[in-house]
């Protein structure tokens, strides 16, 4: 699957966004958040997840079965993993 999220549409603060996330990865349902621009459903397991943040920068996420549930705990922080010191 590839979702593509733009955070300048949503008014949620850090902690709600995480909240918002988790909630949405577990119903895997993209389509009605205020941030959700497009979902695309190939039918893999992974989801690839394009997020425009607030600030303009793009960050990309990908989300598989063995790393789900720290994606449900905090996009953000398995971002900063998976994006490695530059993202610092």
């Amino acid at each position: 699957m590839k979702v593509t999220l733009d955070r300048r549409f949503c008014t949620r603060w850090q902690a709600a966004c995480e909240s918002c996330f988790s909630h949405r990865l577990e119903q895997e349902n993209f389509d009605a958040a205020d941030c959700g621009l497009r979902v695309e459903d190939d039918g893999r397991e992974v989801i690839e997840f394009s997020i425009t943040d607030r600030d303009g920068s793009l960050k990309t996420l990908t989300v598989t079965p063995k790393n789900r549930a720290e994606a449900i705990d905090s996009w953000l922080l398995l971002w900063e993993q998976q994006a490695g010191p530059a993202a610092a």
